[in-house]
């Protein structure tokens, strides 16, 4: 393990996670900021650049339109051309899936996400719940929706963490190779945060940016890649398969 590099700087270097850059505060009795999360969640789907993601959600709350009930109330052309003026791509569908949400969200007993969760026994009747509101919204939407919200859902407490990030942490020496678990990230940050003696750094900030580090470098061994230059611990990664 390297003791050159800290958590923090990771996040200052390669930035938080997208719903803490918004101002999104997740708790558990934040519906309309969980909401606007689900929007948010599903305009960085594919292949879009993250900022161009952030700026059609600005582009979204400018019109008053990152709650659900305001997609559903919104004619889709509108919601379209606000998407297109951001430079979204693949706006048309995009809209299509915002608004089969609202519509299947409104057809749940409760038409709350954090209702829904609440009565969910566990991450795999969390996750079939959430892919039963509508089509398109699978696996993977469902696992970024779901990443920042482990600390307020409990069902969503189980998932595991990013392959990219748990090669990184593994690298850094933080975690075991077969540490994907959340808990094992949370116990080195505990861990550095006692020595610090600083504010918490949210999980989902970490585990954001050790994603961006190990896609970049890590999980393909490409160390001279590795944003972290010389602050790299520069030992080969011989990974299990994550």
């Amino acid at each position: 393990m390297t003791e050159a590099i800290h958590a923090r700087e990771i996040v200052k270097k390669l930035g938080r996670h997208p719903a803490t850059a918004l101002g999104l505060a997740l708790r558990r009795d934040a519906e309309d900021e969980i909401a606007a999360w689900l929007i948010a969640s599903v305009l960085l789907g594919g292949r879009t650049k993250p900022t161009t993601a952030m700026a059609s959600f600005r582009a979204l709350a400018a019109r008053g339109a990152t709650r659900l009930d305001a997609i559903g109330n919104t004619p889709p052309g509108l919601l379209i051309g606000i998407l297109e003026a951001a430079h979204h791509p693949g706006a048309e569908s995009v809209v299509g899936l915002l608004q089969r949400l609202t519509r299947g969200l409104g057809k749940t007993p409760t038409a709350t996400l954090s209702a829904i969760a609440a009565a969910s026994d566990g991450l795999e009747d969390l996750g079939a719940k959430l892919s039963a509101l509508a089509s398109g919204f699978g696996a993977q939407r469902i696992t970024r929706f779901l990443q920042p919200l482990r600390d307020s859902w409990p069902a969503a407490e189980e998932l595991p963490l990013d392959a990219a990030a748990c090669a990184a942490a593994c690298h850094l020496g933080w975690i075991g190779e077969d540490d994907a678990d959340p808990s094992a990230l949370r116990g080195f940050l505990a861990r550095e945060e006692e020595k610090e003696g600083a504010t918490p750094i949210p999980l989902a900030d970490l585990e954001a940016a050790l994603t961006k580090l190990g896609r970049r470098a890590c999980r393909r061994g490409r160390f001279e890649r590795c944003p972290l230059g010389d602050r790299c611990p520069g030992v080969p990664f011989d990974a299990v398969s994550f």
